[in-house]
């Protein structure tokens, strides 16, 4: 294991958890409209089974 590999993987791992952050600021922007459209695909689903 070489010494500057620790570091690396923590600098990996910042970075990773920034861009998730992204995603999810992002995703909660548009995360009403994404429920919206689960709720009519769902409702649309009992329907059909019935």
């Amino acid at each position: 294991m070489k010494p500057w590999q620790p570091y690396s993987i923590v600098e990996g791992a910042s970075f990773y958890h920034h861009i998730c952050g992204q995603i999810t600021i992002r995703f909660l922007k548009i995360y009403p409209f994404f429920f919206i459209i689960y709720f009519f695909v769902l409702a649309f689903a009992k329907a059909e089974q019935y």
